[in-house]
């Protein structure tokens, strides 16, 4: 999706709500850029014994870091090094051992609106039309129905959907059900997007495009994302900041900055096979395996 169909709204919308932001590309998070939104602190992850387990499983230990303001974090590393975990105690959706998680200054402790989660699996619900599933965060928020109805409106048409409002999301593709997801995290206007590999299952050009559309939206609103992958080139075209984790026990081992000039190239195409990117891939290869 290109910068020009996110700016061509085929309607007036609020110039207050999180989508006219994006429409009217103004970076909304400009003024925050760059500060801390979220800390993780001594964070870890034991799990105790049970069943065929004689002994507790530590799934991650201690890890500290911090995800600034308007910006994409990605936890990179293969299967089994906590990242998942990780993502889930930032979600609340599993409590730490130890440690404590704040997004912006306030704890963690469990499921809010000020965070909205898109997972890998297709979550979308589906005797709900998609119109209806982006509506749904702001029904159970307690948004009356004809604002529910504009602010979803909105969404849809900033993911390209709008036509497919009233459809069920068996009728759609694998990359257009990502898309609802996206859009109903996004509606009720979280603080930060966490995404668990959320591309896993799509083909290699269709999630190139959701990656673009994750891109603009940053961008354009200054919204910050914490991202699961175990893709160093997916890491690489997204992030400004990547966290790499090693398995047993699931553990972070470094924490780097790479620069790959995306900002310098015209497209994916030749940011991959620039000798910038190159390079980074070389780097996080060699974090991953030794």
């Amino acid at each position: 999706m290109t910068s020009k169909t996110l700016k061509d709204a085929g309607k007036p919308v609020a110039e207050d709500s999180f989508a006219a932001q994006l429409l009217k590309g103004d970076g909304g998070g400009s003024e925050t850029k760059g500060q801390t939104c979220l800390r993780v602190v001594d964070v870890s992850k034991v799990f105790p014994a049970s069943g065929s387990a004689s002994e507790p499983i530590t799934a991650l230990e201690p890890t500290s870091f911090d995800v600034p303001e308007g910006s994409i974090t990605v936890l990179l590393g293969p299967s089994g090094c906590g990242k998942s975990t990780m993502l889930r105690m930032v979600a609340g959706l599993t409590e730490p051992t130890s440690g404590f998680i704040e997004l912006e200054g306030k704890r963690v402790e469990g499921p809010g609106a000020d965070r909205g989660m898109v997972f890998q699996s297709y979550t979308s619900f589906p005797w709900l039309t998609v119109r209806q599933n982006v509506e749904y965060g702001l029904r159970i928020g307690g948004v009356d129905r004809r604002m529910r109805r504009s602010e979803a409106e909105e969404f849809l048409h900033l993911v390209g959907l709008t036509e497919f409002a009233d459809v069920y999301p068996s009728q759609l593709s694998g990359g257009m059900r990502q898309r609802v997801a996206l859009a109903r995290a996004m509606a009720p206007g979280p603080k930060i997007l966490l995404l668990d590999e959320p591309y896993g299952a799509l083909d290699y050009e269709t999630r190139w495009k959701m990656q673009d559309l994750l891109l603009e939206i940053v961008d354009k609103t200054g919204l910050t994302a914490l991202m699961v992958t175990h893709d160093i080139e997916e890491a690489l075209y997204l992030a400004d900041k990547v966290a790499i984790f090693k398995p047993h026990p699931g553990r972070l081992a470094e924490v780097v900055y790479p620069d790959v000039g995306r900002d310098e190239h015209e497209g994916k195409e030749t940011l991959i096979v620039s000798e910038a990117f190159i390079h980074w891939q070389k780097h996080l290869l060699a974090g991953l395996r030794h």
